[in-house]
């Protein structure tokens, strides 16, 4: 799918390494496909973004695709103004929930964020 949000490539390895770091996972083909969807879909409807959230949030594990998907999204220059706007919403809610407890992985959002959106402000 290409529809407002590049599909991105795997590697396709799982890696050797039985150490992983937080938020490394690789999103499934079909979470990638979701994922692509819902940003696709999303507007500034706080029940779509508080779903999206949740979405994330438990798929904190992959969170380095999730975010690259995100800043990919984000940097579409065909992309409406109100359809960033509504993503931006949905990045600000996972930084301010990054740090919630009982959540596996979540703080790996905020570093993720920090690295991958930088281009994104500059």
């Amino acid at each position: 799918g290409g529809v407002g949000v590049p599909v991105r490539a795997t590697d396709g390895g799982g890696g050797g390494s039985c150490r992983r770091q937080a938020g490394t996972r690789e999103l499934s083909e079909a979470e990638r496909d979701e994922l692509e969807d819902m940003l696709r879909a999303l507007s500034v409807s706080r029940a779509v973004i508080r779903d999206a959230m949740g979405w994330c949030l438990e798929k904190a594990d992959a969170s380095h695709e999730v975010v690259e998907t995100l800043a990919d999204a984000l940097t579409l220059s065909e992309t409406p103004v109100p359809k960033k706007v509504a993503r931006l919403f949905l990045l600000s809610d996972l930084l301010h929930n990054s740090a919630a407890p009982g959540v596996p992985n979540a703080s790996a959002y905020r570093l993720r964020i920090e690295r991958e959106l930088r281009p994104v402000f500059a």
